[in-house]
């Protein structure tokens, strides 16, 4: 199953709505959250719904940092091979090192 909710300007409360229905997409595969304006407060809410099974995810241009790099790894994606952190801070790469789980990570 694949979802693809990029290029969303999401807002505070979007975020958590989002965030509600992502915990129930027990199935979901594929993620591309690339270009909705997360920020790292906006990954922070929306990382820990992420579901287990998702294999490939798209953060792309989102102003991600360190505080959301770590949010992400702390939510723990144990099928995630393929990770997009492209177009984002430069300090976000450090999930590289703390994840060598996942076998294909784009930053740029």
């Amino acid at each position: 199953t694949k979802l693809d909710i990029s290029a969303n300007q999401l807002y505070p409360d979007e975020i958590h709505d989002l965030a509600s229905v992502l915990r129930s997409l027990t199935r979901l595969v594929e993620l591309n959250m690339s270009s909705d304006y997360l920020l790292d407060n906006g990954l922070a809410v929306v990382a820990p719904a992420i579901p287990k099974s998702v294999t490939r995810l798209d953060l792309s241009s989102n102003e991600l940092g360190i505080d959301g790099g770590e949010s992400l790894a702390g939510s723990l994606l144990p099928s995630l091979t393929w990770l997009n952190l492209s177009s984002n801070a430069s300090g976000v790469g450090l999930l590289q090192l703390s994840s060598p789980c996942w076998t294909s990570v784009t930053m740029g």
